[in-house]
Formats: structure tokens, C-alpha cells, sequence
């Protein structure tokens, strides 16, 4: 049975509470919430181990693991236990919604190998010329390590030498027509922007054909409008985590690089932004409460 779908605007303000609110119940019960993240990525690691179906098997379990987190952000707002049973929810709804739910896994796969097959075809050139440049430089970067570290030995004297030569031949990229410096590939561009819409057309899709009933290609385009009808409030939400992530991530670099990855407080880092990727999936649960006027019970029990 499919429920209707009405949209509500949410405000700017309402987008900040959506992390905030995500800290704030991920904290009542963090080694449930954060143990079902966990080993929802454990599985899809797991799988991507088994080239190449591996990857497709991963991809068509993600909206299955969309509604789990959904379904423990429920529990955990109503003061239930957010049980690792979750895992399973998404295959609860019944034999038509669960095939709804691997149908919209299946979009993704092939949205994924359409992406791959029209980015090639239409930026070939720019592939293979970026794809030479990062090799090169590499290469480049390789030799002048080694040349650094052992410049008194004739082992140094060749890779100085190697060094050199790679330097020399960086010019002729530059002056190719593809150039690093001129800002992002065009293809990079391209995949960027198909990668953002494809975003918005998913975000929602999950749950929409779980708990709604929406058919799979309804669904991605319901989310989209939801998406772009609150854009505002998106962009706040996405500020708000670069705000949160982007710092943390030059911190850790900088303690990687300063003190290597053994270090002690490397160590001390690494909790903290696993705790970071787990309220970043969790707060899915928020938007997707706040974007849609609830009139059905999200919880199966």
C-alpha cells in the first residue's frame, strides 16, 4: 500500500538543528548507533574485497542500510533501544517493498556504470592526459625521495639524475592542452555535478520506498524535488559538516605527517572521527523527518 507524499519547506535554522540533533541522539546511545554504522561499513568493505561483484553486491544493499539507520534514529528519538536487528529492516516490509529496495540498489549500479561509460567516451582525452600526469609526478616525486636520501651514495647520483629528468619532461604536460593549473578537469567537473544530482535524487529514495511504498523511479524523483524545494536548508546542512569535517581532516594529515600514523595521538584521533562518519550518516534521519509531513509510523514493531 503506497501512503502519500506532501513536502514541507524547512527553514535554514532548522538545518543547523539537524546536526546538532544528530550529536545529541547519537550521544543517549552511542555503541548502538554507532556499533550499526559500523558494521553496516564493516559488510560493504567486506564486499568490495570481491572484485568486481563485490562492488555491485555493496551497491545493492546501500538503500537496504539507508532504512536500517533510519529505523535506529527512530528507536533512539522515542527512548526505544536501537537493537543491531535493525540491520535487517530493510528487507522487513514485506516481498514488494524489499524488491522496491534492491530495485533502487539496482539504479545505483546503474547509475554508477552510466556515469563511467559516458564520462569516458565524452572526456577520453582529458582522462588519459590526467591519468599521465599522475604518474609522472609520482614518478617524479619517487626519485626525488630517493635522491634526498641518499645524495653521497651513486645510488642518490641516479636518482638525482632520474629526478632531473622527470622535472624536465613536466613542461611538456604543462604546455599541453590539458593543464592541472587551469583549475579541475573537465571530466572531474563533469563527475562532480552528475555525482551532486544523482545525490539528490537518492538521499530520500530509500526511505520513501520502504515506508511510503513509492516506486523506485517515483521515488528518486520525489527526492530530488524535496531536495532543490529546500535547497537553502541542504546547503546549510552540507556547510555545517564541511564546516565540522574539513578541519579534522588537515589536523589528522598534519599528525600523520609530524608524528607518522603510529603515533599516540593519532591513536587518540581516530575515535573521534569515527564518531564524526557516524552522526554524518545518522543525521540522514533528520532531514528526511523534517523534508516530509509524517503521517505514518516508522517503526515496524
Amino acid at each position: 500500500m503506497a501512503y502519500p507524499v506532501q513536502l514541507q519547506s524547512v527553514s535554514t535554522q532548522q538545518a543547523f538543528l539537524w546536526v546538532v540533533n544528530s550529536f545529541k541522539t547519537f550521544f543517549t546511545q552511542p555503541l548502538m548507533l554507532g556499533g550499526l554504522v559500523f558494521m553496516c561499513s564493516a559488510i560493504l568493505q567486506l564486499l568490495l574485497a570481491f572484485n568486481p561483484f563485490g562492488l555491485f553486491m555493496a551497491l545493492l544493499l546501500v538503500p537496504a542500510f539507508n532504512i536500517a539507520v533510519i529505523a535506529a534514529m527512530e528507536d533512539a528519538t522515542h527512548g526505544r533501544l536501537a537493537k543491531p536487528q535493525r540491520l535487517l529492516t530493510g528487507f522487513k516490509g514485506g516481498a514488494t517493498r524489499t524488491k522496491a529496495v534492491l530495485a533502487l540498489g539496482g539504479f545505483y549500479i546503474l547509475g554508477i556504470i552510466l556515469l563511467t561509460i559516458v564520462t569516458y567516451l565524452s572526456f577520453s582525452q582529458d582522462i588519459e592526459q590526467f591519468a599521465k600526469l599522475a604518474e609522472q609526478t609520482m614518478k617524479a616525486n619517487v626519485a626525488s625521495t630517493a635522491s634526498s636520501a641518499s645524495s653521497t651514495s651513486s645510488a642518490g647520483t641516479e636518482a638525482s639524475s632520474a629526478s632531473s629528468d622527470l622535472a624536465a619532461s613536466t613542461p611538456a604536460f604543462n604546455e599541453s592542452a590539458f593543464n592541472l593549473n587551469d583549475g579541475l578537469p573537465n571530466f572531474l567537473i563533469f563527475m562532480i555535478v552528475c555525482s551532486v544530482i544523482s545525490s539528490l535524487a537518492f538521499w530520500h529514495a530509500p526511505s520513501l520506498v520502504f515506508w511510503y511504498g513509492v516506486k523506485p523511479l517515483k521515488a528518486m524523483i520525489f527526492s530530488f524535488l524535496a531536495c532543490i524545494k529546500n535547497i537553502k536548508a541542504m546547503l546549510v546542512y552540507a556547510l555545517c559538516w564541511a564546516a565540522l569535517i574539513t578541519p579534522m581532516i588537515f589536523i589528522s594529515n598534519a599528525i600523520v605527517s609530524s608524528q607518522g600514523e603510529n603515533s599516540f595521538l593519532s591513536f587518540l584521533f581516530m575515535p573521534l572521527m569515527m564518531v564524526l562518519s557516524a552522526v554524518l550518516v545518522l543525521s540522514n534521519y533528520f532531514t528526511f523527518k523534517d523534508t516530509f509531513v509524517q503521517k505514518i509510523d516508522l517503526n515496524l514493531e
